[in-house]
């Protein structure tokens, strides 16, 4: 069983690093995208002959747009230099919790099965605000996070203006043109960590980049978290939902009609330990005293881990759950 595994990074370089060094096997290809914004020469290098770092590099803005183009961006270039069973997406802040024999014989296990967790956006759920009010993340995101330093007091005073700018035209937006219409799809929410299929890889491409997507499209662009909704709602809409986890179609549709309660919470059938809790940060940043957790979870891949406070944790994780295994 073969994975490729698309890395999206932009800061944590030690982490990255110590990422490759446990998911760039011999049977695997990992393609990494740089976010442009940030100096790729702090990274060093990492390119090898399955590991691919993407020429074509994007500015991410968190919970906008420039997400889902940059995973399609990723997928298309995937498919190109991988023969790969199985895409999975992971962060530059993501590492594995088990070791490539037991990832592998899983997935071959499981096949084709998609890990794709999912609820349906309707109302009554937290997620149905990303859809029904405008936002516009990538172009808020180039004054409220931009990566480059604010030594100059007028650079940031402009860039406070910016952002005020932006909230103000959502606000004309939502007052003038909302609430909006979503009734030509139906439409899911969920993480952007899954694991899909190849076959699945190709429609999602194939579909993003067809006539047929253009009112999604259109409708996502000024919508929040389109990582999260795109993925889902494309293959939830598909013939290859039948092959993800867990999904229902008739609780779906009983949603969608009101017949049945929303989901409390999305389906969590992802491959990743990723700890929530509400007194700790959003997702919480995992050190050492976490260990215990992420063994007894099971799961085969955990956030979030950051140079400055992990790296005992991942020595730890690499010992005792990875071992020492040939490549």
């Amino acid at each position: 069983m073969k994975i490729c595994f698309l890395v999206f990074a932009h800061h944590q370089p030690i982490i990255l690093r110590r990422l490759l060094r446990n998911i760039a096997w011999n049977n695997a290809d990992v393609v990494i995208h740089i976010d442009r914004r940030t100096d790729i020469r702090i990274f060093g290098a990492i390119a090898r002959s399955n590991i691919h770092v993407m020429p074509k590099r994007r500015r991410i803005y968190w919970a906008g747009w420039s997400q889902i183009f940059g995973t399609i961006d990723g997928l298309e270039y995937a498919l190109k230099v991988s023969d790969a069973d199985y895409f999975t997406f992971l962060a530059g802040t993501d590492f594995p919790l088990r070791n490539r024999a037991a990832i592998s014989s899983f997935l071959q296990e499981k096949w084709p099965a998609n890990f794709l967790n999912y609820y349906p956006l309707v109302p009554g759920i937290w997620g149905y605000g990303l859809i029904k009010t405008y936002r516009r993340n990538d172009l808020k995101g180039r004054f409220v996070n931009p990566r480059t330093p604010l030594d100059d007091p007028a650079l940031a005073a402009w860039r406070r203006i910016g952002a005020r700018a932006v909230t103000g035209l959502e606000g004309f937006l939502n007052s003038h043109f909302g609430p909006r219409d979503s009734s030509f799809i139906k439409l899911y929410h969920g993480s952007s960590r899954w694991c899909l299929n190849r076959q699945t890889v190709e429609y999602v491409v194939s579909y993003f980049r067809s006539p047929e997507s253009r009112m999604l499209r259109r409708f996502l662009k000024t919508c929040a978290n389109a990582d999260e909704i795109f993925i889902q709602t494309t293959v939830l809409n598909s013939p290859f939902r039948d092959q993800c986890i867990e999904f229902d179609q008739m609780e779906a549709d009983e949603i969608f009609a009101r017949s049945r309660p929303p989901l409390p919470d999305e389906k969590r059938v992802y491959m990743h330990y990723i700890d929530w809790s509400t007194e700790r940060e959003n997702p919480a940043i995992v050190v050492d005293h976490d260990f215990p957790a992420l063994k007894e979870s099971g799961k085969f891949f955990a956030c979030k881990f950051l140079d400055d406070r992990s790296l005992p944790l991942i020595d730890r994780i690499e010992r005792e759950l990875i071992g020492d295994e040939e490549n």
